[in-house]
């Protein structure tokens, strides 16, 4: 039995579940771009402790 009708509705669920799919893969492939890899960075790492250390200090020396 050939239903032109059903044949119709059918290609079109299947044209908006293809439409979905690919909306949700670019959705998911630009989410996962944006998120950094977390890195962790010694010499910046360092530098900025040593920064708070001398702040650390100067607030100490300020407070006699």
């Amino acid at each position: 039995m050939f239903n032109p009708i059903l044949d119709e509705m059918i290609a079109r669920e299947r044209f908006k579940d293809y439409l979905r799919e690919a909306e949700q893969s670019r959705l998911t492939t630009s989410m996962m771009a944006r998120q950094p890899a977390y890195r962790f960075d010694l010499p910046t790492s360092l530098g900025n402790l040593l920064i708070a250390v001398r702040h650390l200090f100067k607030a100490m020396a300020r407070a006699d």
